[in-house]
């Protein structure tokens, strides 16, 4: 990329400070990390894009001072609600670390890393053979209602994810639909993986 590319591509004008134009840049790539729910392909098409702003960038010698991120890997776990605390923790130590980003580096980083803790969580949901298919992927529930709808159904013995998927019946809606909706998702990141 030349720099007068990477002057139209960043919509960088002469009377403009560079500072100014990537920290506008960052700033839409964060908003649209912290307001879409995660789905793997979308993320990975963004930081495709966020890579060639990146590359813009470097042409006229801006690199940005790196801090660095250090965020918690999640573990998996068999038990449903220790899974969902684990996983909101990590993704709110993610978003945390996104407002804080100051270079494209730091957000490749910090997108990467929640995106190997999202597919692992969701690799850990079964299929809930009677939820309509129908579940939409970018509809996300509330966490609280589907805090409210683990520990209900922890109440009547269903606690680890082996339970969820012998035993759950339509007891819990927002349950069986998360379930369906990340074991769904979890299909299509091997998909999109292979590909």
């Amino acid at each position: 990329m030349t720099e007068a590319e990477a002057r139209i591509f960043l919509g960088y004008e002469p009377e403009d400070e560079l500072e100014d134009v990537i920290e506008d840049k960052l700033f839409e790539f964060k908003q649209f990390f912290l307001s879409k729910p995660i789905i793997w392909s979308t993320f990975k098409a963004r930081l495709e894009k966020l890579a060639k702003i990146k590359e813009a960038i470097a042409c006229f010698g801006e690199a940005g001072n790196q801090h660095s991120v250090n965020l918690p890997v999640f573990q998996p776990t068999e038990n449903i609600l220790e899974a969902f605390q684990s996983f909101q923790q990590i993704r709110n130590t993610c978003f945390l670390a996104i407002n804080r980003a100051t270079t494209c580096q730091e957000l490749e980083i910090i997108i990467d890393s929640l995106l190997t803790s999202h597919t692992t969580y969701a690799s850990l949901w079964p299929d809930v053979a009677f939820v309509s298919s129908s579940v939409i992927l970018s509809k996300e529930p509330d966490p609280m209602d589907l805090l409210s709808g683990i520990k209900s159904v922890n109440l009547s013995g269903i606690v680890t994810f082996t339970d969820l998927a012998e035993k759950l019946t339509d007891q819990s809606a927002c349950v069986a639909e998360e379930s369906k909706r990340l074991f769904m998702l979890h299909q299509k990141v091997k998909e999109w993986m292979k590909s």
